[in-house]
């Protein structure tokens, strides 16, 4: 029987086959597997689970059958806050960049219009640049 992720409860045992991704983090309960957590963790090595080891959701079963206690919904997986994690950066990322192309055009403008000094202006766009770089840097060392 085919379930999604999403109706997954905490404490179903799942079954997972080779080449399948684990939906939920959990606890191997029967069976043993290599996992691939390179999309996770960046780990190229894949990790031998055997019973009582603990899985993270977005691994993939590579060679053997395995059961699986769900120990979290698959809304509040490590793999769900990543994804979370992700989008917020992006999110941040991009009116960062909306606010850094603003600011450098009235740079831009102020410096044209002889308000301030052309080399000013330059260095006051380089400003704008580190700002919106740092910015981005900043929501990226969120923890969770």
């Amino acid at each position: 029987m085919t379930i999604a992720a999403e109706e997954i409860e905490v404490g179903t045992e799942i079954v997972v086959k080779p080449g399948e991704l684990v939906p939920v983090d959990g606890v191997v309960t029967s069976g043993s597997s290599s996992m691939s957590e390179a999309d996770l963790t960046g780990e190229p090595v894949p990790v031998r689970k055997m019973a009582g080891m603990f899985v993270l959701s977005g691994s993939v079963n590579l060679d053997g059958v395995v059961e699986i206690r769900a120990s979290k919904r698959s809304a509040e997986s490590q793999y769900a806050q990543i994804v979370h994690l992700g989008r917020r950066v992006m999110r941040v990322a991009v009116q960062g960049i909306w606010v850094g192309i603003g600011l450098s055009g009235i740079a831009m403008l102020f410096a044209a219009f002889g308000f301030i000094a052309p080399a000013a202006g330059a260095l006051l766009q380089e400003g704008i640049d580190v700002l919106v770089i740092l910015n981005a840097l900043r929501v990226g060392r969120i923890t969770f």
